[in-house]
């Protein structure tokens, strides 16, 4: 933006003394906890109502979310559900429909934390195959491209109940 005159050169080195790099909010899971607990107290406090809790069902579908819109997106959906959702308690049901697992839907993608290992990641895959598409071994190997026999054997390799 400097280079095509959209942005004050001057400007841009003050404002650049420390820059700060901060990942996407996909990739700090473990700030969206706090971050909700944040933003309840705060749209709780601005609409005059009692404080509000999520659900353990309810936060594991935020977790599950990408968050293209990233914190801001986040924030808009606690302000949202504080003024929508009746009781103190805040179930699935309240969340938008495409933050929501209603019914047995399974999501399509799980989250991996960059710097995982390949095993890692083979690892949750089968987990996740497991908990959200079918106990079936012989639909679990096939839906993850590899024999019975293959699974069996990561199954008992990365000590998978």
């Amino acid at each position: 933006s400097v280079s095509e005159g959209l942005f004050r050169e001057d400007l841009y080195y003050r404002l650049n003394v420390v820059p700060i790099d901060i990942p996407p909010l996909r990739q700090r899971q473990e700030d969206i906890p706090v971050l909700v607990e944040t933003f309840l107290d705060e749209a709780c406090r601005a609409q005059d109502q009692p404080h509000k809790q999520l659900s353990s069902e309810a936060m594991s579908c935020l977790l599950a979310h990408a968050w293209p819109g990233n914190v801001r997106e986040l924030r808009n959906i606690i302000q949202r559900l504080v003024v929508t959702s009746q009781g103190r308690t805040v179930h699935p049901e309240h969340l938008p429909a495409h933050l929501s697992e209603i019914g047995n839907e399974a999501p399509s993608y799980f989250s991996v934390r960059l710097g995982s290992t390949a095993a890692d990641v083979e690892a949750e895959l089968i987990r996740q195959t497991f908990q959200r598409l079918t106990a079936n071994r012989r639909q679990a190997a096939e839906i993850l491209g590899m024999s019975v026999r293959a699974l069996q054997y990561k199954i008992k390799h990365y000590n998978i109940n």
